[in-house]
């Protein structure tokens, strides 16, 4: 199945790009703080996560891939995303921030069991790419142990590449800060 949001195919992995190689230059007196975890989110995807993290800002990335080969079919998925944030306020273990997230989601099932009437495999496809804005609030423990939680508004797109969803999203995660 074809469709008009290939066009921005590899755009999450060029802004994610872009973010690293911009980021020590947001910042480049400031002391770097490496985190990696776990996240799911509504605005920027779901999957394992790497944050870097300077003064003011912090350039966060998440990706997630799952294949499966059975007999009689086949399916994939995966999810990549990128985020921003910027910190409003930071003391005492508490981080609150801005955040603006883009993510990219595919989904492709193939089936070759055979159904009567109907010769072929069965293939669907799915993409989604979701936008969004909002808030966040970020609790260090233990001083290493992270875990955040995002509130924001997603807008997302379906195959057809018409932005016509708006929803509240969320996103709670958990990392190991170095």
């Amino acid at each position: 199945m074809q469709t008009s949001n290939r066009l921005f195919a590899p755009l999450p992995a060029l802004v994610a790009l872009l973010l690293f190689v911009a980021a020590p230059g947001v910042q480049a007196d400031a002391e770097e703080v490496h985190q990696l975890g776990i996240q799911v989110s509504g605005i920027s995807g779901s999957g394992l996560n790497y944050q870097l993290q300077f003064e003011r800002w912090a350039f966060e990335t998440t990706a997630f891939f799952l294949h499966q080969n059975f007999e009689k079919n086949d399916r994939l998925e995966y999810s990549l995303g990128v985020e921003a944030q910027y910190t409003v306020q930071h003391r005492d273990g508490m981080r609150t921030y801005f955040v603006v997230g883009f993510s990219r989601r595919i989904s492709e099932y193939t089936s070759i069991d055979p159904i009567p009437g109907f010769d072929g495999a069965i293939q669907r496809e799915t993409e989604d790419y979701g936008f969004g804005p909002g808030m966040g609030i970020e609790v260090l423990l233990f001083e290493h142990l992270a875990m955040s939680l995002d509130l924001g508004y997603a807008f997302s797109s379906k195959d057809d590449g018409q932005f016509g969803e708006t929803r509240i999203a969320g996103a709670l995660g958990v990392g190991y800060r170095f």
